[in-house]
């Protein structure tokens, strides 16, 4: 991979857009989805995927209807996971 020419850094790097719903932050790890207390970097929970990694783009929100709970969505390669 090329280096970034001022910072010597590999570039092509990791970039997402994490998300806070009611408090929380949910953004991707290579191969989980975090959940994380916003003022500390706390970790409240992990999700790992078995198999692949977890999409560069970040998480989507779901607030959920009269029947199902809310959800945080993600791809893995070819899925979706929520």
């Amino acid at each position: 991979m090329p280096r970034h020419p001022t910072s010597g850094g590999i570039t092509g790097g990791y970039e997402l857009t994490p998300i806070v719903v009611k408090g929380v932050m949910y953004l991707t790890a290579v191969d989980s989805v975090v959940a994380l207390e916003p003022e500390t970097g706390r970790e409240l929970w992990r999700y790992s995927v078995a198999t692949g990694q977890v999409s560069r783009r970040g998480v989507s929100y779901w607030a959920g209807d009269q029947n199902n709970p809310p959800r945080i969505i993600f791809t893995s390669g070819r899925r979706m996971v929520a």
